[in-house]
């Protein structure tokens, strides 16, 4: 058997063994061979097989020519090829014929021999007349007459030749459809010269349409009528069914893409794209070589970044339907998100963009269009089918990565991620880490030490990425580990981004939150406290524990006095959450105790929960006994740094084209722990020094500068 998947049907490489056929046209081409070596002797035949570019015609010329040689005959015909179009644009196409066909015979064999002669002969005879248009010198008269005698002698004798052959030869043509009108009629007068020698039959194949209007540019008459002058027995090539279509494609597409991700597949999306948009242009093998080409190209360097499905229709369109490919990646405003995104009193302006290009392509393939975009941007199903959709399936969306997820979309058409980017595999590849505490912790800690093309970290990226696989995609044995890692680096994710909170960007830490919060809703609530008791006795990172504790209790004070809606409880009950912020007083001291508590990146906001969560005296005393310390005052006034953006409109509106940071220090904030006039010298002191981090003098000139404004301008 030979190798199907070297040897796929396309327009560029025509199979040549009917056992690779996958579309029932070996049937034919043996139907084909089997008259041509059965039927009686005939003085001359010209059989053509008509059929549209790409549709299979090489091909069959091949499945003809393997069933002559193998027609169980003691003799098979000599077959011999001729592609015009190879000789395309040569002064004399009439003689490359004539040497071709004479470079085909034996020439060891004595009748091929004088056949090749006479042939010759005949050849030079017809290559030297006349062509109207071509500028040759010379009259009919002068040039014809004395050859047209030579021509008749010539003929005779090869007709004798070739009657006394007990050989039929059949010669093939191929691609006569891509010559120009004149060289098609020079390769006809070639034909037709001796196209009723005994024993000599062509099989020509070309698209009918293509050459019949090219002659009826140059010749008396019709196209079609000079065909009929010149073709005995013409041929329709057999259009495959949509089945044996649709099967060639389908075995195309899984060699060029190879293993996919089922969870990506849902196998009745596929079928809905395929049937709604890509059947409708899939109408040869050409257009399966060609698309199935494409996406062997582009696909591999978005493996795993995009949704298979997706990917494939978007790719269809750019092959066969290149006007909206490039009005959809020029425009992803108006395809991505749901259709909540469209600001109102613009339906109707957005109704009339869509309309638009939809307008500009082929009238056969616009419905099939419309229904496929509205598949694959269901956005658009309220500009065509007055269907809305809400933006609460965005998040899936993502997930799928979807072409109308507007987080994805760009992958699609920029076919590979910038450096850093968080792809796909690598939220898959944590998942599979999910039920290993430590794996997850180190595996953050890693990527915090990398940096995402936005400027955030890429454990920050991750995070953000990993919102979409909180409900079940994570698996509920992960959910504990996952939670505890984040108690474990949730500190150093925020030290690494210290300033990315301010204008619209809410930060690290409102993320590993939202990841905290999502996860803990997923366990019964006695299981959420054991977690959480288990964090904040052995977790890492303190700012992190006390962090979520006190957003655990700002939850419970807003929601007092109110009745829970239906179904909905407290994220942590009462009782539970006093002994959590027990525990996390503990947990303070301890730390204050060993002093590792002084350098802690969000000292003030833990010291102001613990001097609320103390119940055992342990934070005035200890207060007390470090304010006046040079190494405490740095770090309280260095983690109470805020930062601050803001726009000018400038002179003539001609405003900031981004926003200025500055940096703040709350001096009400301040007081809280120490009075600001008492450590102004140890400020002083401190900026005399060379010790400092860059963010720690910014902290102190930051205060000191707050220090120094007037009463009624302080904070």
């Amino acid at each position: 058997m030979a190798e199907t998947n070297q040897k796929q049907l396309s327009g560029d490489r025509p199979l040549k063994d009917p056992r690779d056929d996958r579309l029932g046209y070996a049937t034919f081409a043996r139907h084909i061979a089997r008259s041509l070596c059965e039927m009686i002797p005939v003085d001359g035949l010209v059989v053509t097989i008509y059929g549209p570019w790409g549709c299979g015609k090489t091909t069959v010329l091949n499945f003809i020519e393997y069933y002559l040689k193998h027609n169980g005959q003691a003799k098979s015909p000599e077959v011999i090829y001729f592609n015009p179009w190879w000789f395309s644009g040569s002064e004399n196409l009439m003689r490359d014929f004539f040497n071709q066909v004479i470079a085909s015979l034996d020439p060891k064999q004595q009748t091929l021999k004088e056949i090749r002669e006479t042939l010759a002969r005949v050849g030079n005879v017809l290559a030297k007349a006349p062509i109207p248009g071509r500028g040759w010198v010379g009259t009919l008269t002068e040039c014809i007459w004395p050859r047209e005698v030579n021509l008749t002698k010539l003929r005779e004798k090869l007709e004798k030749l070739l009657r006394s052959q007990k050989c039929r030869f059949v010669i093939f043509m191929d691609d006569i459809d891509r010559l120009t009108a004149d060289e098609m009629r020079d390769l006809f007068k070639a034909v037709k010269a001796i196209g009723n020698l005994p024993n000599i039959v062509y099989v020509l194949a070309f698209d009918k349409s293509v050459v019949a209007n090219a002659l009826s540019e140059i010749q008396k008459g019709t196209g079609e009528e000079y065909l009929e002058k010149i073709v005995q027995v013409p041929f329709e090539l057999p259009f495959p069914d949509k089945s044996s279509i649709r099967s060639l494609l389908f075995e195309r597409l899984g060699s060029v893409l190879g293993e996919v991700d089922e969870s990506m597949f849902d196998q009745q999306y596929w079928a809905n794209i395929y049937l709604d948009g890509i059947d409708p242009v899939i109408e040869t093998p050409r257009d399966i070589n060609r698309l199935s080409n494409a996406i062997s190209v582009t696909y591999q360097a978005v493996r795993g970044e995009v949704n298979p499905v997706d990917f494939i229709a978007i790719e269809t369109m750019r092959v066969f339907v290149p006007t909206i490919y490039h009005k959809i990646r020029a425009n992803p405003e108006s395809f991505t998100g749901s259709s909540e995104r469209t600001p109102r009193g613009s339906e109707d302006s957005e109704r009339q963009f869509h309309n638009g290009y939809i307008e500009q392509i082929d009238k056969s393939i616009q419905e099939a269009m419309k229904n496929l975009l509205q598949r694959l941007f269901p956005r658009l199903q309220a500009v065509w089918a007055r269907v809305g959709t809400s933006s609460s399936f965005e998040a899936q969306w993502r997930r799928e990565l979807r072409v109308c997820s507007a987080d994805v979309f760009p992958v699609y058409f920029r076919l590979e991620l910038a450096e850093g980017s968080i792809r796909a595999r690598d939220v898959k590849e944590f998942l599979e880490i999910g039920n290993d505490q430590n794996k997850v912790a180190a595996h953050l800690s890693k990527l915090t030490g990398q940096t995402h093309p936005t400027g955030i970290t890429c454990a920050h990226a991750l995070l953000q990425r990993l919102e979409d696989y909180t409900g079940e995609q994570i698996a509920t044995e992960c959910i504990r580990p996952i939670l505890l890692a984040l108690f474990d680096v949730g500190d150093e994710l925020c030290a690494a981004e210290p300033d990315r909170r301010g204008f619209y960007d809410f930060g690290v830490e409102t993320q590993v939150g939202r990841i905290i919060y999502q996860l803990l809703r997923r366990q019964p609530e006695t299981d959420r406290f054991r977690v959480l008791a288990e964090a904040i006795q052995k977790g890492k990172s303190l700012a992190t524990i006390v962090r979520e504790v006190s957003v655990f209790r700002q939850m419970q004070e807003k929601r007092d006095g109110q009745e829970p809606s239906s179904g909905e409880e407290h994220l942590v009950a009462r009782g539970h959450l006093e002994e959590l912020e027990r525990l996390a007083a503990e947990r303070i001291a301890k730390e204050a105790k060993e002093s590792s508590l002084v350098w802690h990146i969000d000292l003030a906001r833990i010291l102001l929960c613990w001097k609320d969560w103390d119940r055992n005296g342990q934070y005035e005393p200890w207060l007390e006994k470090i304010k006046s310390e040079e190494a405490f005052i740095i770090s309280l006034l260095t983690s109470m740094l805020g930062v601050t953006f803001s726009q000018g409109m400038g002179l003539f509106g001609l405003g900031d084209r981004v926003p200025r940071r500055s940096y703040k220090i709350d001096l009400k904030f301040v007081r809280e722990f120490v009075d600001p006039k008492e450590i102004y010298p140890i400020v002083s002191n401190a900026l005399e020094g060379s010790t400092l981090s860059a963010r720690e003098r910014t902290a102190l000139e930051t205060f000191l500068q707050e220090l120094e404004k007037p009463d009624d301008q302080k904070q």
